[in-house]
């Protein structure tokens, strides 16, 4: 996780000329704090690995207060590299059975939907982080699957914080059917025993007060830096909606 920071130029607006002088200028920018220029792409890697994980948090934030950059014509991509790996060259040894009501949960959304609820988590020695469900889910469907039903599996050194997120919008459940509320998306670590997949109602905490929300997509964090700036999901509420 934290591989890099892809930079993406529209051509239709900007000149060949136009993207050297950006390259250079986000070059000295992101230098400073540790990220290096990759020549032929537009593509930033921290140059210190152990540090990886708050160098690529202090690059973003830089670039998130650069104005000059216009967010219609350049988009910035923090790139996750996907492992190639076997599930059988996976170490699970240490883990635990789930409970058959947890795997039947992710389980149903997967024979429903086609798609896992999220995906895999290993460490540098390829043992088994988060995911446990998926992989399982994955081996036994193995036959039937499609290429992108299957679960991607990501990287993250043990020793670096790492959390589940879960992302998606508020939804108003005053009245007797829950209502998404708007446009915008937020997003809240996840940590509760409970399995979780998209749809799932849960109560978070927010700069307001509590509030709820509907899961759309569930994803993985990694730096001690990135995981501190979220809030934690206060209840899984037991309640799905159609999203």
């Amino acid at each position: 996780m934290n591989e890099g920071i892809l930079i993406a130029y529209d051509d239709t607006y900007y000149s060949i000329g136009d993207t050297l002088v950006i390259q250079k200028r986000l070059t000295d920018i992101l230098k400073p704090c540790g990220m290096r220029y990759f020549t032929g792409r537009s593509l930033y890697k921290p140059e210190d690995p152990d540090r990886r994980d708050d160098i690529m948090y202090d690059a973003m934030k830089l670039l998130s207060r650069c104005e000059w950059i216009d967010n219609k014509n350049v988009g910035i991509f923090v790139i996750d590299d996907i492992i190639s790996i076997s599930f059988s060259d996976i170490d699970c040894s240490g883990m635990v059975e789930p409970k058959s009501e947890k795997y039947k949960y992710y389980e149903d959304y997967f024979k429903k939907t086609g798609r896992m609820a999220h995906n895999i988590l290993i460490d540098e020695n390829n043992q088994i982080v988060d995911g446990y469900v998926s992989l399982l889910i994955a081996d036994k469907h193995k036959d039937n699957m499609k290429k992108w039903q299957n679960p991607e599996i990501y990287k993250v050194n043990a020793l670096v914080p790492h959390a589940k997120v879960v992302i998606g919008r508020h939804v108003d459940m005053s009245g007797t059917d829950i209502i998404i509320k708007g446009p915008q998306y937020f997003a809240w670590i996840y940590n509760k025993k409970e399995p979780v997949v998209p749809g799932d109602v849960l109560k978070v905490n927010t700069r307001k007060g509590e509030a709820y929300m509907v899961v759309e997509k569930i994803k993985y964090i990694a730096g001690k830096k990135k995981c501190a700036e979220y809030k934690k999901v206060i209840e899984h509420m037991g309640m799905r909606i159609e999203i």
